[in-house]
């Protein structure tokens, strides 16, 4: 009964958290932390607040999307003051923005514009689904691809150090047997 009890209390706290608008108006968004199915209408623009931010450091801010929507997704870097302002910008058009962070906290434009001619015009009214992720690089690549490199440089020594000394013996041993004959 107590288990029924908090399941019940869990959910109400869900539907009311998740009906709560958000007063600020922000997405809030922190390193390594993807979010997913985002929704965007065409050429509509939601802000996202970068948080936890180190300083001199380079980040990557991704936009992922399926290709049965074409969109172009314009990511642009404003300061809180534009932010707060609402001031309009010239976005650039790229699904990725990198960039040197000297600060703790960022903000982002992210613009949709559907792309292609749709067959029906009413498809245009239909949001955009996407995925957004903020990743901190080093020496220009994202840090979760760095295990894989590292995975890769593992594999190669083991090869180097197992595989190849055997292969070398056999090859020896059969110019052995193939000179004695």
């Amino acid at each position: 009964m107590a288990d029924g009890c908090s399941r019940t209390l869990v959910f109400l706290n869900l539907v009311l958290i998740t009906s709560i608008p958000n007063t600020s108006g922000l997405i809030r968004l922190e390193p390594e932390k993807p979010l997913l199915n985002q929704v965007l209408h065409h050429r509509k623009t939601v802000v996202y607040h970068l948080v936890q931010l180190e300083r001199s450091r380079s980040y990557e801010l991704r936009v992922s999307y399926p290709s049965t929507t074409p969109t172009d997704f314009y990511i642009q870097l404003a300061p809180q003051e534009a932010v707060q302002r609402r001031k309009t910008r010239k976005l650039l058009n790229i699904d990725k923005l990198v960039f040197r962070n000297d600060l703790t906290e960022q903000f982002a434009n992210v613009t949709a514009i559907r792309a292609g001619v749709p067959y029906d015009p009413a498809s245009l009214a239909e949001p955009v689904v996407y995925n957004i992720v903020l990743e901190e690089l080093l020496l220009g690549i994202p840090w979760h691809a760095w295990r894989l490199v590292v995975l890769v440089i593992l594999i190669a020594y083991v090869t180097v150090k197992c595989f190849v000394p055997r292969v070398l013996l056999f090859i020896e041993e059969s110019m052995i047997v193939h000179e004695k004959r």
